[in-house]
């Protein structure tokens, strides 16, 4: 957290501005997570669907 170089406590518009970015922040980390977890079912399904093609294929 920044303070001034008096060492007072940082202004309310500053501590407010720094709450909007790290609310910002942990929503878009939030999202990433999201993501990723689409990602990852999706690249699941692709390998059981492949995993049952193959079993199909004659050996």
């Amino acid at each position: 957290m920044s303070v001034d170089i008096n060492n007072q406590q940082p202004s309310p518009e500053l501590e407010k501005a720094q709450r909007i970015e790290n609310e910002a922040k942990k929503a878009r980390i939030k999202q990433e997570i999201i993501d990723i977890d689409k990602q990852i079912q999706h690249l699941q399904q692709h390998k059981k669907d492949l995993e049952n093609e193959l079993s199909v294929l004659p050996r």
